[in-house]
Formats: structure tokens, C-alpha cells, sequence
């Protein structure tokens, strides 16, 4: 019934999201892979994806990367955009961004949209940087369990775009540069009412215009679907190490497939009364689809999985051996391989998220857990 209730309201919905089509950006758009490693190109700026942090390149994923996103290095960093785009004219830009641009991806264009356009950042920039960066660590502050903020309404905002792409058969790139645009308007909406509230976190007040309302529409019963994805999903007790002790505690863990509320990651986090030891799933471990797989704790916790990617990572190594599928390429820097686990060594993540190789991979979930609970094991000796 639930299920049949958000349809209605995609159906219903999606159809108004075309008025959209007359915001700018009217620009030049690009999307790589996931992790794509690139090199400084003449009137080319990527920004979130390239694996470095230089003129024409602005990320935060490579190694030894400073703590910040990709949309607070683009204003930590103007001359990397300013001087590498110098005698360009706007049109002859090319914007190159990673594939299904999330919230860093899409604020970080928009900032250096804004900077070649006018000169100048967005208002309240610091505000909004600030914020990105906490939900791009996986930091989602919920308000008395309001659920109304910047992070939900985009987040709804691509569900609908979603829908209304599988309904009319899209191509990729137009979903990509949907997510852009929508990403655009929603800051142009925020920035206009942040005289009136700077808490990025809790906009429940206001009163969004379309289709932002739509998308917070979509989220009302997203409470009662993440409790029906707890029903399908594996509840255990993991030991995991401290970040900065030589010792390990055991926590709340959730093993799932396919979640299907939106911000399941955020309820599970917060879920104080069904975690039997009341202080929430501090390790989530996600199955979406067959070959992607992202593993986390709560990044506030005192916790982390440092060494758990590099038990992965040799685990995928001798299954790929055994199956003559070994990885092809240039080795991704800081790694052994061309096409790694993510094992969340950016600052930024400080080891909380684990993340699958960007071609996928081979190791069903039954090898994965049986690689988690060896890590696991091996935490308990220090309990």
C-alpha cells in the first residue's frame, strides 16, 4: 500500500519537474566514473572526481587529502578555478563532474558556476560549504525528527527525477544534468530564505514552493518504509576498533539489500529504540543491487573500520586471480590496484565508509560477511 502511495505521488509529481528546464545553468556538462582519475584539460574544470587537488582539478578523494569536500576546497581554492579558466568564455567551459552528482557535486558546480559568472561566491557560502561537508561525512542532524532539510528535499528531488526518467526512458546524461539543474534551483530557493534561517539542517517552517514540496511530500511516510526495510534486514552485534584507543567495542549492526526508504542510513543511525543496545545501528552494511556494497559507521561515533578495506581488497584481489579477472590500468595512486576498494582513508572520512570497486565486485555477500566477521573476530580480542 505504501508502495502504491509514493508511485501516485511520482506520477502525480514527476510531470512538473520540466518547469525546471528554463533555470540556468545553461552550460556545458560532463559526467566520468566514479573515482576517475584525470589530468588538468584546457577549458575543462572537474570538480568532485579527478583524484587530485590542482588548477583545473578540485577533489578531495585522493590520498592525503585535506578534510574538506569538494564544494569547500572550491572556496578554500579560486585561482584553481579562476587562473586555469582564464580567457575563456563561459560557453567554451566544460564542467566535468562524476556520474549521478550528489549533493558536493552539484553545490561545488553551482560555487564555481557563481565565481565565473559574477565574480563573486554565492551568500552565506561558508554556511552552505560548512554544511555540505557534514553530509558528505554522512552527518544528518534530524530536529525532533523533522526531516525537512537541504540534504532530504534534493535527495527527494532525484527520486522523482528518477522516476520520471524510467518512465520515459532517459538517457543517463539527462538524469545527470536534471540533478544539476534541480541542485541549482533549490540553492537559488534556500539562499533567497536564509536571511530568515541559516540552519540548513530544519526548513520544516517554510512553506517550498514546487516541485521542492513534491519531494518533501515523498518523505513524509519514509519513516514507516524504512521500519518494513528493518523487518528484511539482518540485525547484529559487530566489534569494532575506537579511533584513537587500542580497543574495541561491540555495537548495533544492520546487514541489508535493497533498502527502500530514501534516508534509511539516517533512521537506522538515530533508531534508539530498536537497536538493542539503544544507541542506534552504528555499522550499516548496504547491499544495493548485486555488486555494489557500502559499509559504514556513523561518523560521529567514536568508531571507525580502518584495516577492513584492505581485508576486502585482498580478498577481491584472489577471487578475481582465481576467476582470470584481474584488474586492468594505472594503478590508482595510494593503492595496489587500478580499481580498489575504497577503504575510506580520505581525511574526510577518517575510515568510516567502505566503499566497492568502481567496476563492482566479484565477492558475493556471503564472502563479504564472512570477511566482515573475520574483522570482527579479530576486533573482540580487544574488548
Amino acid at each position: 500500500m505504501k508502495a502504491k502511495y509514493l508511485n501516485n505521488i511520482m506520477e502525480r509529481n514527476a510531470s512538473k519537474l520540466p518547469c525546471l528546464n528554463n533555470i540556468k545553468p545553461q552550460m556545458q556538462l560532463s559526467f566520468v566514473p566514479y573515482g576517475s582519475i584525470l589530468r588538468p584539460e584546457p577549458g575543462k574544470l572537474a570538480l568532485d572526481v579527478g583524484n587530485r587537488l590542482c588548477p583545473g582539478i578540485v577533489d578531495h578523494h585522493q590520498p592525503n587529502s585535506e578534510k574538506e569536500c569538494a564544494t569547500s576546497l572550491v572556496l578554500r581554492y579560486p585561482n584553481y578555478i579562476i587562473d586555469h579558466l582564464k580567457g575563456y568564455t563561459l560557453d567554451a567551459v566544460t564542467f566535468v563532474t562524476h556520474i549521478m552528482p550528489d549533493l558536493d557535486a552539484v553545490t561545488s558546480v553551482y560555487f564555481s558556476y557563481a565565481l565565473l559568472t559574477k565574480g563573486h561566491f554565492p551568500s552565506y557560502a561558508e554556511n552552505i560549504a560548512h554544511y555540505v561537508r557534514d553530509i558528505d561525512m554522512g552527518i544528518f542532524f534530524s530536529h525532533s525528527g523533522r526531516i525537512v532539510s537541504v540534504y532530504s528535499i534534493f535527495i527527494g528531488i532525484c527520486e522523482l527525477i528518477r522516476s520520471e526518467a524510467e518512465k520515459n526512458n532517459w538517457p543517463e546524461d539527462r538524469i545527470y544534468k536534471k540533478r544539476v539543474k534541480c541542485g541549482f534551483a533549490l540553492w537559488e530557493y534556500v539562499i533567497s530564505e536564509m536571511d530568515n534561517n541559516t540552519d540548513l539542517h530544519d526548513f520544516s517552517t517554510f512553506d517550498l514552493p514546487n516541485p521542492f514540496q513534491d519531494a518533501i511530500e515523498l518523505l513524509r511516510n519514509d519513516y514507516l518504509i524504512y521500519l518494513e526495510d528493518l523487518k528484511k534486514s539482518r540485525e547484529i552485534q559487530n566489534a569494532i576498533p575506537y579511533k584513537d584507543k587500542k580497543k574495541s567495542h561491540v555495537v548495533d549492526s544492520i546487514i541489508i539489500k535493497n533498502p527502500k526508504s530514501l534516508l534509511f542510513r539516517f533512521w537506522a543511525r538515530s533508531d534508539y529504540s530498536k537497536s538493542s543496545r539503544g544507541k542506534g545501528f552504528i555499522m550499516l552494511a548496504v547491499n544495493y543491487d548485486d555488486n555494489r556494497y557500502i559499509i559504514s559507521v556513523d561518523p560521529r561515533s567514536p568508531f571507525y573500520l580502518k584495516g577492513l578495506g584492505d581485508m576486502l581488497e585482498e580478498a577481491e584481489t584472489e577471487k578475481r586471480k582465481l576467476l582470470s579477472k584481474e584488474r586492468q590500468g594505472e594503478i590508482r595512486s595510494g593503492y595496489s590496484s587500478p580499481d580498489p576498494w575504497y577503504d575510506g582513508r580520505n581525511s574526510l572520512h577518517n575510515f568510516t565508509i567502505i566503499d566497492t570497486p568502481r567496476g563492482g565486485t566479484v565477492l558475493t555477500q556471503h564472502e563479504i560477511q564472512m570477511v566482515i566477521d573475520k574483522y570482527c573476530s579479530i576486533n573482540s580480542s580487544n574488548l
